[in-house]
C-alpha cells in the first residue's frame, strides 16, 4: 500500500540495517528477503531504493523484532493515532534540530522524538515546549539521538543551561517522562492521523498528583520513542 512519509529516519535505516545483516542469515531461512536490498546503504541509492529498503527493514522488525503499540510498547512501537507535530523548543541563533509529534490515548500519551533532517519536506504547524524544563528535555533529546556532534553549538548552550540538575534526576527518567508528558500537553496546532514505526525511549507512569489532575493526564503512561518512520494515515486526494 502507499504511503505518503513525511518523517524517514536514515540514521536509524542505516544502523538497522547493518545490525540486521549480521544476523540475516538464520533469519532468511524463514523469510524470503532480499539480502542486496537490506543490506544497502545510501550510496548511489534511489527514492525507489530507499522506500523499497525501508519496507523490507519494517517487514523484518514486525516478523521478529519485539513490536507493540502505544498502549502496550515492545522495543519498537507501531501504531495510528491523531497527532500533533512541529519543532521542539524553538531556539535562536543556532538551528533547532528536533521535530517533536505528539499523540494521546485513553492511556497513554505519546511523544515521539527525531532529528528535523529527515524530514521530507516543511515541519508540521504545532510547536511544543516544557516550560522552564524545554532546555533540559531538549538536551535529552540531543544526547539520545546523538545530534550533539552535529550540534555542538545548541548542545554546549544546553548543556551550561542545565548541567545543574541533570546530576538530580532520579534513576528512573521520572523527570523527563513528566517534561516529555509536558511537552504534549503544551502542544497546539492542527491534528493528522500518522502512522508510525518507532523505537521505545522511555516509559512510565505520570504521578496521581493535582499537577497532572488538571491536566487530565494523572495515572496515564508516558512513552517516549524515535520514529524510523512516520507517514501520513489518510493519504490526501490528488497524491495517490
Amino acid at each position: 500500500m502507499m504511503k505518503y512519509y513525511y518523517y524517514i529516519s536514515d540514521t536509524k535505516l542505516d544502523m538497522l540495517s547493518q545490525q540486521i545483516r549480521r544476523g540475516m542469515s538464520k533469519k532468511t531461512s524463514e523469510v524470503k528477503f532480499d539480502a542486496k536490498i537490506i543490506s544497502a546503504t545510501r550510496k548511489n541509492e534511489s527514492e525507489h531504493d530507499r522506500y523499497e529498503r525501508l519496507e523490507h527493514l519494517c517487514e523484518y522488525i514486525h516478523r521478529f523484532g519485539d513490536v507493540g503499540s502505544v498502549d502496550d510498547p515492545g522495543d519498537y512501537v507501531f501504531d495510528t493515532l491523531d497527532m500533533q507535530w512541529g519543532p521542539y523548543g524553538r531556539t535562536e541563533n543556532v538551528n533547532n534540530p528536533l521535530i517533536f509529534f505528539s499523540g494521546l490515548t485513553d492511556h497513554t500519551v505519546v511523544g515521539l522524538g527525531g532529528s528535523a533532517k529527515h524530514l521530507l519536506g516543511e515541519a508540521g504547524a504545532a510547536v511544543a515546549h516544557s516550560a522552564s524544563g524545554t532546555a533540559l528535555f531538549a538536551r535529552y533529546l540531543v544526547e539520545e539521538l546523538k545530534l550533539s556532534r552535529e550540534n555542538s553549538e545548541l548542545y554546549q548552550a544546553l548543556k551550561e543551561q542545565t548541567d545543574h540538575r541533570t546530576g538530580k534526576l532520579k534513576a528512573d527518567n521520572e523527570e523527563y517522562l513528566g517534561l516529555m508528558g509536558l511537552a504534549c500537553y503544551t502542544m497546539e496546532g492542527p491534528t493528522e492521523r500518522l502512522e508510525f514505526l518507532a523505537k521505545r525511549l522511555l516509559h512510565g507512569k505520570l504521578p496521581d498528583e493535582k499537577y497532572w489532575t488538571e491536566k487530565g493526564m494523572a495515572n496515564k503512561y508516558a512513552l517516549m520513542a524515535t520514529p524510523i518512520y512516520v507517514a501520513r494515515a489518510d493519504i490526501p486526494r490528488g497524491l495517490v
